[in-house]
């Protein structure tokens, strides 16, 4: 699989591998950007997994991102690339007012 997005205005291509797809509630796959500053090799591919959960009054999501080797990238996951993810996300998901009308 791939992605290809921007993040403040940063342009990226994820190559990836998809890891379980178990509809509607598991979706994980092994990644390597080039965003990332590290050679696209086997042991710098990063794995994300998302984990949806049916709770009262909604839908819980859980996020668990493995293989993060330096402290400069997880500092840039942490501070700027899952807020980013997480809004964009929740924008696409949640339905706008114009939908409600």
């Amino acid at each position: 699989m791939l992605y290809h997005g921007e993040i403040y205005g940063n342009k990226f291509t994820d190559f990836g591998v998809i890891e379980k797809l178990y509809r509607p509630h598991v979706y994980s796959y092994r990644y390597w950007s080039d965003n990332h500053g590290t050679e696209r090799v086997d042991e710098n591919y990063l794995t994300i997994t998302y984990r949806l959960e049916s709770i009262t009054g909604g839908t819980l999501l859980k996020v668990n991102q493995t293989n993060i080797k330096s402290p400069e990238l997880y500092e840039l996951m942490d501070s700027q690339v899952w807020s980013y993810l997480l809004s964009s996300l929740k924008q696409y998901i949640e339905p706008q007012s114009s939908d409600l009308t």
